[in-house]
């Protein structure tokens, strides 16, 4: 959801983002902090997205994605989702 130069704000609502002028809100806040033993204020942070990382989320509010692990690095990703149920 967010890519290169783009800052990623992680709090209790979920993550925000701003690219330039732009900004927006995706997902929710940080349910699973507490399943994955964390708590919510340890995860809160901001990021400045540097070249060739990217900033991954999932579509239910339980994923464990960029909320809990941060930013990764392009050459991470091994393969792309075509279509999921």
């Amino acid at each position: 959801v967010a890519t290169p130069g783009d800052v990623v704000s992680i709090n209790e609502d979920g993550a925000e983002f701003t690219r330039g002028l732009e900004h927006w809100h995706h997902g929710s806040g940080l349910e699973a902090a507490t399943a994955l033993g964390m708590t919510p204020d340890a995860l809160k942070r901001q990021i400045t997205l540097s070249e060739d990382e990217l900033f991954l989320m999932g579509d239910n509010d339980m994923s464990y994605d960029g909320r809990y692990y941060g930013q990764v690095n392009e050459q991470q990703i091994v393969g792309s989702v075509i279509w999921a149920f």
